[in-house]
């Protein structure tokens, strides 16, 4: 097979071409919504080594009575990881990191160490699904005073969004794609500090999950995933930070990081960095 390019002198066709992985972008006679999205991706693509790391807030005083959405601080537990989670940055000799978080208190507080040292932006496109009538609402009260809510909600997690201005999963998406394109853009690390949906949507599309499969993710608190993307896919390891072992190396640092328990580690060849929800 011979590879025939594409003449500077063949304006009727519609392409684009890309030359060293965004050192250049060529667009011709591309129209359309949809075409245009895909230029905008494709300029914002590169393969430049780097880091990017997903994870939720520390444990936060709602998590422990099971309350959904709100602004609550950390437990105590939350403050102890928000201070492993500087260590960890500092063990991992992290190049240039850039952090983005939403607005809400609990994941500003899990990076609170970490703003003076690197650049750190707080953003509502971070912010939790938001969950309108059942704010503040444990998922057993949703289910004795909103049973039909509660029941669809469990018939199709996806599309279910909440009543009276609140968000589904596919919501969430759309709102989402802003700060994909920022993460792509970025030749830096990058720490993407939010809320469990949140991760969720953007570990779906790191892993090239089918949306279906998007609500049941697997995203523990505690717990840091680190995405490493590479030319031909990406090396993903999940690590969970052992609290009490923490304590025990912050009173004597001679003793070995067993705090940094890698639960799962992925290395997987595929298309990466081009999917779109």
């Amino acid at each position: 097979k011979i590879y025939q390019p594409i003449e500077p002198n063949q304006t009727d066709l519609p392409y684009i071409k890309l030359i060293n992985v965004g050192k250049q972008v060529i667009v011709n006679n591309v129209s359309g919504n949809l075409a245009s999205q895909i230029v905008f991706c494709l300029m914002n693509y590169h393969i430049n080594p780097r880091r990017i790391y997903l994870l939720r807030h520390g444990e936060s005083e709602d998590n422990i009575k099971g309350f959904i959405g709100g602004d609550s601080p950390l437990s105590n537990s939350g403050k102890i990881f928000a201070e492993a989670v500087t260590d960890f940055v500092k063990l991992q000799n992290t190049r240039d990191l850039k952090i983005y978080t939403s607005t809400l208190l609990r994941t500003k507080q899990t990076v609170k160490n970490l703003r003076t040292q690197y650049t750190t932006r707080h953003t509502r496109i971070l912010n939790e699904i938001y969950a309108g009538n059942c704010e503040g609402l444990t998922y057993n009260q949703i289910k004795e005073q909103m049973p039909e809510e509660y029941e669809a909600r469990e018939r199709d997690k996806l599309r279910y969004r909440y009543p009276n201005g609140g968000e589904s999963y596919l919501d969430l998406v759309e709102r989402l794609k802003p700060i994909i394109i920022e993460i792509e853009r970025l030749s830096s690390d990058v720490m993407i500090v939010a809320h469990q949906a949140v991760i969720r949507t953007l570990l779906a599309y790191f892993q090239q999950v089918e949306k279906g499969g998007l609500p049941y993710l697997s995203v523990p608190l505690h717990t840091i995933i680190c995405i490493t993307p590479t030319p031909f896919g990406r090396n993903e390891g999940h690590y969970w930070i052992d609290l009490e072992k923490y304590r025990e190396w912050k009173l004597d640092q001679t003793v070995e990081k067993e705090w940094i328990v890698c639960r799962d580690v992925v290395h997987q060849n595929q298309d990466f960095g081009v999917h779109c929800f």
